[in-house]
């Protein structure tokens, strides 16, 4: 995973070092795996959770929590990365 952020982002989220291996963008990519096939198959699924605030996408079904949070983390990370560029 470092390497894949490294070449992607330009940034190293240092997840080997990493307390049992429990960085966030991991562990967030490891609870949003059970969600991720209704967004691959069901389209407007995806669209209702993205057009929602996250805080209330969570509370109306708590599976969703990884997804956000990768969301965030990788938006974080990409928004670093886009900053150090200009």
């Amino acid at each position: 995973m470092d390497v894949i952020t490294t070449l992607c982002f330009g940034q190293d989220i240092d997840a080997a070092n990493a307390t049992n291996f429990e960085q966030p963008l991991i562990k967030a990519m490891a609870e949003s795996a059970s969600i991720i096939i209704y967004f691959k198959h069901f389209p407007i699924f995806r669209k209702l959770i993205n057009s929602i605030p996250p805080d209330q996408a969570i509370k109306s079904n708590p599976q969703i929590a990884g997804l956000i949070k990768m969301q965030q983390v990788s938006t974080k990370l990409w928004f670093t990365q886009k900053t150090n560029l200009d």
